[in-house]
């Protein structure tokens, strides 16, 4: 079994909790648990781990339903290799939301290291691939599970809906790099320059434009800087 690596995926699932919060929650009324949700992410990725957890059942004690705390802490769960309490901790989340994506891929992942549960999480797969938004990590789960079953043809083509779903992402982020870096602001230009490098899989084509926008003049010192209009 190839075991899950937090220090390398954290960063990714960090960002889908984040937006999953701001899809959950709206009103004034969800402003604290939001903002301790907030501080239980910066937490953990800041390394302080006893916190992050503290913080998280305090939000559950307040709103047991609270998906975006209840995926955080199934997501520790799996980085920690506790794959029944994590198995459970995703069932409470999808139970939560039922529709909600992040669940269903993080459940079929657990539920594909078993071959019992491999029925199950080809299942709930084939329904968040099915649904608008559907992410990298979906597919890449999906081969996963046609993988374990032994589905070379299936796990193939999923691997490689992911690898083009990946592939669009680095657009994003190339052109993301070219209005950071025309605007002055050169550490967010680089920053999404190396992301859509990591998408980009070796596409000899997608690095040629990449090079070029790191060597593309940025603003002189007589230009005042225009700030990229927000999405």
């Amino acid at each position: 079994m190839i075991r899950p690596n937090a220090k390398d995926c954290w960063p990714v699932w960090a960002s889908v909790l984040a937006a999953t919060a701001l899809l959950t929650c709206s009103g004034a009324g969800r402003e604290a648990l939001d903002a301790r949700y907030g501080q239980a992410l910066a937490a953990y990725a800041g390394g302080d781990q006893a916190k992050s957890k503290l913080l998280l059942e305090e939000i559950l004690k307040e709103d047991s339903d609270y998906t975006p705390a209840l995926l955080m802490q199934a997501k520790i769960l799996y980085y920690a290799q506790n794959m029944d309490a994590a198995e459970e901790a995703f069932r409470a989340a999808q139970r939560s939301d039922s529709r909600n994506i992040d669940a269903m891929v993080g459940l079929a992942r657990v539920l594909a290291l078993k071959a019992e549960g491999r029925d199950e999480a080809l299942a709930l797969i084939q329904d968040a691939v099915g649904r608008s938004g559907a992410s990298v990590e979906a597919w890449y789960v999906k081969g996963l599970v046609h993988e374990r079953r032994g589905e070379v043809d299936q796990a193939i083509a999923a691997y490689r809906a992911a690898a083009n779903e990946g592939r669009r992402l680095s657009l994003v982020h190339l052109q993301l790099g070219q209005l950071y870096r025309r605007a002055g602001l050169q550490e967010q230009s680089e920053y999404e320059l190396k992301l859509a490098e990591a998408l980009s899989l070796g596409d000899p084509a997608m690095r040629r434009q990449i090079d070029a926008a790191r060597s593309s003049a940025a603003p002189s010192s007589g230009e005042a800087p225009q700030q990229p209009a927000p999405p």
